[in-house]
């Protein structure tokens, strides 16, 4: 009987360890990620907008105006997002400044690129896919 009452001593301090573990990893998970906008620095902090939507094929003055203000866009042709972002201006695509990273390696890791599309834009970079209203927003273009 001696024996059962001191396993059932450990058994409970084992849970009463386990408790306090977990209530610990908590608390500190509180304190340290607590609210992000308590924690985390303003300029880290993305903000979101609004963009609409635009139907695909409606891109030539957006193209145009982008390649005049000095937009380019970084992509391979292995990449099935980049192909997305071609089809977003159907034929007008020809008025991109693109950048092939499968042929030009050199240019792609100079500019900094991580990912495919990239675009950059006013001197940042963007990278992922864009609809055709967010490169507008982006580049200050209209379409």
């Amino acid at each position: 009987m001696a024996k059962n009452n001191s396993v059932g001593k450990i058994i409970g301090i084992i849970v009463l360890l386990i408790v306090c573990v977990y209530g610990l990893a908590f608390l500190l998970q509180g304190l340290l990620y607590g609210n992000a906008s308590e924690t985390v620095p303003e300029e880290i902090i993305i903000k979101t907008t609004t963009t609409t939507l635009l139907p695909v094929g409606d891109g030539s003055s957006l193209a145009e105006c982008m390649t005049a203000r000095g937009a380019k866009m970084y992509g391979s042709e292995s990449c099935g997002y980049c192909k997305k972002q071609k089809s977003e201006f159907g034929s007008d695509f020809q008025y991109i400044n693109y950048i092939n990273c499968g042929v030009d390696r050199a240019a792609c890791s100079a500019a900094g690129i991580r990912g495919y599309p990239t675009w950059e834009i006013n001197g940042q970079l963007s990278p992922g896919y864009k609809s055709l209203g967010q490169l507008a927003e982006l580049s200050g273009c209209t379409v």
